[in-house]
């Protein structure tokens, strides 16, 4: 077995340490203003000196006295001192005339309805720093209080106590947040399933309700070790949503209207342009370090970079392929999150709809079984489903995995074939390798039924995505045009298609999505396998009845051991169906200019820019 433990962090030997210290109201910066010097200073002196000279004259001694003059240089040493004058200047937060200028991918349309808002634009509002959830997340497992001040677990479920002191970004509605916001929220967000996280609320929690200041939930089918995700700080975690608002203004203007609690607020968003944040002034959390941001969407990579060197730009993701244009340039900074997923190229047999009826409600699903694609089969015919899977196997068969690493990431990615986990992971098993064999391939199309090849159309989402994905999408599509496997490119973004993969279900394509490993904590893997069943509303292009069961195991499992045996079950099955399947996997780091403090320290970082509110100043810096 090839390994490749290389890691792009690695290959910089720039990644940051230390830890973020959120940004004070007040603190001291040392301003050198004065320097004095003591040098080695070299004088010349005249010394007078007297020589006696004795001669010696018959019977007698004469002593003649001569006197002369001898210049010479004396040299006088001192020790070298350097004396510094400090004085002690006062810095408050944001930093007046600080302005943080981020080159993004994607920008998105103004949407701020939680469960209205497709993926990835569900998430944005939390990487603007606009929005706050009931408790904080490190990026690993340390939760801390957000808008719950505290918590409590037992038997019968949780209880969140709500603060009453976290005002809203305007009193118009309500000047603070109040446990009914949050009830109100999360009611919102069960009414269309919308985005991962719904998937961690729905199997475990029931009976939501208010009781004085506490948001309560019961356990749904006993205590689970994920039972935090719902109301954590990240992605498309569950913000506070004020009820006031939507009753008063109504669904339209509550879903392009923002109004959050976070440390930024939004002055103005233009869908496709720019998004411009404002530092809100003794917040009450943390005090966002910048007075304003400015979000600019640039599609092109080049331009980006370019920007990023000129200073024109602070802060953009950086693609490893492009990773040479900025590594001898001062003052570039590598910026990784502490919650790091990585990215990579998995592909989806999308069509693959084999759930028929909804085992929760017990009706039709909605999705449509398109047989007549070479990769799907009649679910009726055994031997029609055979062929079917021989052609899916012969996509992963013919893609040059070491090449795709070599060629575009110069080595520092990780080659994956069981779907999200690569072979760098402990947990990977050498039975999901298929390696590359372009004969191997052909031969399977022809015993599938297809020994000319056929034609077809790979969804690879661009311009809301990231941008090494794009290339090595397209390389993956080259390597299937060789053993006859013809297709034609959708660029479209997920803000286009996104839909057919959740309410819709109608995604018939085979697709490749950017997500990628290591995946290494078991507990993210519920939200995931969820994505196979009905659970939630999204999808990733195909279902199966076997998903149920292995996912509502996971969900109530405790103990890591036990819970890596079911995914590694769920894993096995994906693979000996070839429903899935990754190829590489990969980090881009969001690299940042010297404008911006090298202690800043993400949490976690998005598809197209990262997470504002963990920014903060460079102090040196003439702002």
């Amino acid at each position: 077995m090839k390994i490749h433990p290389r890691n792009i962090r690695m290959l910089l030997g720039l990644a940051i340490a230390g830890v973020f210290i959120a940004a004070m109201a007040c603190v001291t910066k040392e301003v050198p203003v004065e320097v004095i010097k003591e040098v080695v200073v070299e004088k010349e002196v005249e010394v007078v000196k007297e020589v006696i000279k004795e001669v010696v004259v018959e019977k007698e001694v004469v002593v003649e006295v001569v006197k002369e003059v001898v210049k010479e240089v004396e040299v006088e040493k001192v020790v070298v001192v350097e004396k510094i004058t400090v004085v002690k200047q006062d810095i408050s937060y944001p930093l007046s005339g600080s302005d943080f200028i981020v080159a993004a991918v994607d920008v998105g349309p103004p949407l701020y309805k939680r469960n209205q808002a497709p993926e990835p634009t569900i998430t944005y509002p939390y990487y603007f720093g606009m929005t706050e959830n009931l408790v904080d997340y490190d990026g690993q497992r340390l939760l801390t209080p957000m808008l719950a001040s505290e918590w409590t677990l037992d038997e019968i479920g949780v209880a969140f106590t709500v603060r009453n002191d976290v005002p809203w970004h305007s009193s118009d509605y309500g000047q603070y947040v109040t446990p009914e916001d949050i009830h109100f929220s999360y009611t919102e967000m069960t009414k269309t399933l919308n985005g991962w996280i719904t998937e961690y609320y729905i199997p475990q929690w029931e009976n939501q309700r208010v009781d004085g200041q506490q948001i309560k939930w019961d356990w749904a089918a006993g205590t689970t070790l994920t039972w935090a995700v719902p109301a954590r700080h990240a992605g498309s975690g569950v913000q506070a949503e004020n009820l006031s608002f939507f009753e008063t203004e109504g669904i339209d203007t509550a879903i392009t209207t923002p109004l959050g609690t976070g440390p930024y607020k939004i002055t103005s968003h233009k869908a496709d342009d720019t998004v411009l944040l404002e530092g809100v002034k003794n917040h009450w959390r943390m005090d966002p370090g910048f007075e304003t941001v400015s979000i600019l969407e640039v599609p092109e990579s080049t331009t980006r970079v370019a920007m990023l060197v000129s200073g024109d730009a602070d802060i953009t993701m950086v693609g490893t392929p492009m990773i040479d244009q900025v590594a001898n340039v001062p003052g570039m900074q590598y910026h990784f999150a502490k919650f790091v997923r990585g990215t990579g190229a998995t592909v989806h047999m999308g069509g693959n709809w084999r759930i028929r009826i909804d085992q929760l409600t017990g009706e039709p699903t909605i999705s449509t079984y398109d047989d007549t694609r070479p990769w799907v089969g009649k679910l009726d015919d055994p031997a029609d489903m055979a062929k079917a899977l021989k052609v899916r196997k012969a996509f992963t068969v013919a893609i040059d995995r070491d090449a795709l690493n070599d060629s575009i990431l110069g080595g520092t990615g990780c080659i994956a074939y069981g779907v999200m986990i690569d072979i760098c992971s402990s947990r990977h098993q050498e039975r999901w390798e298929n390696p590359f064999d372009p004969d191997y391939a052909k031969e399977l199309l022809a015993e599938g039924g297809y020994p000319d090849g056929f034609d077809l159309t790979v969804w690879i989402p661009s311009g809301d995505t990231n941008e090494t994905f794009v290339e090595i999408g397209q390389a993956i599509v080259n390597m299937w045009q060789q053993v006859g496997i013809r297709a034609n490119i959708d660029g479209a973004g997920y803000a286009v298609r996104g839909n057919e993969l959740a309410h819709g279900r109608q995604m018939n394509d085979v697709w490749l999505g950017d997500w990628g490993g290591p995946r290494v904590n078991f507990e993210v893997w519920t939200g995931y396998i969820a994505c196979f069943d009905t659970t939630i509303e999204y999808s990733c292009g195909y279902d199966f009845p076997e998903a149920y069961d292995i996912h509502s195991r996971l969900v109530n499992e405790t103990e890591e051991e036990p819970a890596w045996g079911v995914i590694t079950e769920f894993l096995d099955f994906v693979h000996d169906e070839y429903l899935s399947f990754s190829t590489v996997f990969w980090f881009d780091p969001y690299v940042a200019g010297p404008r911006i403090n090298p202690a800043s320290a993400m949490s976690a970082t998005g598809k197209n820019f990262p997470e504002i509110e963990s920014f903060l100043p460079a102090l040196d810096w003439d702002w």
